[in-house]
C-alpha cells in the first residue's frame, strides 16, 4: 500500500490547485495534503468521501487519511494566501481550477 501526497498549490495568485489534479489510488492507500507555498491554511471538501461513509467530508489537516471507498470523488480546494486572503473553488468557474478528481480503485 502506498502513501500519496497532494499539494494544494497557489496558481496565478487566484487558484488553489491540487497537484496532481487527477490521481489514481487504491483502497487501503493513504493520502496526505499540504500546501505550496508551505504552511498555509487549507481545506479540501468532498460531497461523497473516499475516506469515510459520511455523505460529505472536509480535510484541513496534514494527517495521513486511509482510503476506504472505491469510486471517483471530486474535491473542491481552498487555501488562505500569505496575506490572509482566502481563495479557492468557485461553482461558476470554467475550467474548474481549484478542484480535482480522486479515482479510487479496489485492490486487485
Amino acid at each position: 500500500m502506498a502513501n500519496y501526497k497532494v499539494k494544494i498549490t497557489l496558481v496565478d495568485d487566484r487558484h488553489a490547485v491540487p497537484m496532481p489534479g487527477r490521481i489514481v489510488l487504491r483502497v487501503g492507500d493513504t493520502v496526505e495534503y499540504d500546501t505550496d507555498p508551505p504552511n498555509l491554511d487549507f481545506r479540501v471538501e468532498f460531497d461523497g468521501s473516499p475516506f469515510t461513509p459520511q455523505a460529505a467530508f472536509t480535510i484541513s489537516d496534514r494527517d495521513k487519511h486511509p482510503l476506504l471507498t472505491p469510486g471517483r470523488f471530486f474535491c473542491r480546494c481552498f487555501l488562505t494566501k500569505p496575506d490572509g486572503q482566502p481563495i479557492g473553488w468557485k461553482p461558476d468557474e470554467e475550467p474548474v481550477e481549484s478542484g480535482g478528481d480522486h479515482d479510487i480503485r479496489p485492490r486487485p
